[in-house]
């Protein structure tokens, strides 16, 4: 089911009511909002479920169960390495009535006794292996004993929250293949220095937590973590699971092989479930450095999907000259949020809900930075060694990262010491991932990561467009035949 909410079809272009976003629809696109605002809400067919998830990211539809149809019935996996939190994660799967049936896994745990009971006490089915595969071995083998036409995987660190019911209703229509919710990170009990400054960092930035708006994934947001993610089993079987010589990005290889085959996949925006943080720094870092280290083997099964590089003129300048490419930026965005406004302005429309110019730009260059950071920072501390300006441009770069994450945190209400600590934290965060990245290329022999998509940024887009004016008017005049002053014949 599907619903426009803040949204109406002008012709054949559809406007937020906030006048923020606009569409220019297809003829397909157009009779299906034109359903939508008769109040159709399906049934949808392969590429108009695809639409309305891009249309729901953009805030425009609102998607929700088929209205009359109960939800499959679903299996929950929990795979589990230790017996910590996993009476809390069997407890929150029993408050969710979708789910039938769950399925504790033990993956070569050495609680495999203390699991077991925690399984028979919550009325879980329990599977032990002899030894430690890795998650996509065990959600592999729970799926394999699941006899619902849903498959909900949880992590055991994990609980799932009341508005994963309405996401798993959504796989009553048949179009749908897979889905998941916004994660949100929970703190653990203080047991370590560093512990609150951990989850404040991660209530901000967790990989597991792709935001607050829908879309079509795969495409926005580019993957979903297997943390918690349902899909329909029959899909599930004929992909072959998930890809037991991977032990980390395995859902992203899920995803990407599922999509490949015409598959849709929905992320919701809604929280559905809660993901306890790692207690410790080393932790932390151990599992930021295991993401990077998955990069090379997902680009060589497919290739184009995973970039982690993406240049223009400014993030060029910015890696080179890290000060004047930050005002280069700044100036960028200032100048685009001008043009925007003058644009809607010349059209009529009012927009109302453009974000604060102080947090758009923090948000932006932090962003750039971290990406700069994340693919390079490994690289360039190995070479810093032989050059004392590449110490300094790296010192630059990584000091203007920790400003801009200090300055969201404080944005988004941290006490003082906590966005102090945030700085810190986020720095280390981006050099260990680099740290996995270059590790796993090196391992694969491989530097396909550090492929760039070259763009054309703001500058010499504007560049190209006053020089294409400036042609068209040399054109016009060498075109024209001279005048004579009359304005008509003698």
């Amino acid at each position: 089911m599907a619903e426009l909410t803040a949204a109406r079809l002008i012709g054949s272009t559809l406007v937020s009511d906030s006048g923020s976003t606009l569409m220019l629809l297809r003829p397909g696109g157009v009779e299906l909002c034109s359903r939508l605002v008769e109040g159709a809400s399906g049934p949808f067919t392969g590429a108009e479920f695809r639409l309305v998830a891009r249309l729901a990211r953009r805030g425009l539809v609102r998607l929700a169960a088929p209205p009359g149809r109960p939800a499959p019935a679903v299996s929950a996996v929990v795979p589990a390495l230790d017996s910590a939190g996993v009476s809390e994660c069997l407890a929150s799967l029993a408050r969710i009535p979708e789910v039938t049936e769950v399925v504790l896994v033990s993956d070569g745990s050495p609680q495999a006794d203390q699991l077991a009971d925690l399984a028979a006490t919550h009325g879980a089915r329990f599977v032990a292996l002899q030894a430690n595969h890795g998650p996509a071995a065990a959600r592999n083998a729970g799926a394999a004993l699941a006899g619902g036409e849903i498959l909900l995987f949880l992590d055991s660190d994990a609980a799932a929250l009341p508005g994963l019911s309405q996401l798993l209703r959504l796989f009553a229509s048949p179009k749908l293949s897979l889905a998941a919710p916004r994660i949100r990170s929970q703190g653990r009990e203080a047991g370590h220095p560093l512990a609150a400054a951990l989850a404040g960092y991660e209530a901000l930035h967790s990989p597991l937590d792709m935001g607050p708006l829908p879309g079509e994934a795969g495409i926005s947001p580019r993957y979903l973590p297997a943390a918690c993610l349902a899909v329909r089993a029959a899909d599930f079987q004929n992909l072959g699971g998930f890809d037991e010589r991977l032990r980390y990005g395995e859902d992203v290889d899920l995803l990407w092989r599922l999509r490949k085959r015409g598959g849709i996949a929905y992320y919701s925006g809604s929280d559905g479930a809660t993901h306890l943080v790692r207690s410790t720094l080393g932790a932390f870092l151990r599992q930021r450095f295991s993401y990077g280290t998955s990069a090379a083997a997902l680009v060589k099964r497919h290739p184009g999907m995973l970039k982690h590089l993406f240049l223009d003129e400014v993030t060029v300048a910015l890696a080179a000259f890290p000060l004047a490419g930050a005002a280069l930026r700044l100036a960028t965005l200032a100048d685009a949020r001008r043009r925007l406004r003058t644009s809607a302005g010349r059209a009529g429309i009012d927009i109302q809900d453009l974000p604060s110019p102080s947090r758009e730009v923090v948000t932006a260059l932090a962003a750039e930075i971290s990406m700069l950071v994340r693919a390079l920072g490994a690289p360039v501390i190995a070479l810093a060694g032989f050059s004392a300006r590449l110490r300094n441009r790296l010192a630059t770069l990584l000091g203007l990262l920790a400003v801009a994450r200090v300055l969201q945190a404080a944005q988004a209400g941290a006490a003082l010491p906590r966005t102090l600590a945030t700085g810190v934290i986020s720095v280390l965060d981006d050099l260990a991932y680099s740290a996995g990245l270059a590790r796993g290329c090196a391992a694969k022999l491989s530097l396909a990561p550090y492929k760039p998509e070259l763009h054309t940024g703001p500058l010499l887009s504007r560049l190209a467009h006053l020089t294409s004016r400036a042609t068209a008017r040399k054109g016009s005049a060498e075109g024209s035949p001279p005048s004579s002053g009359r304005s008509g014949p003698r």
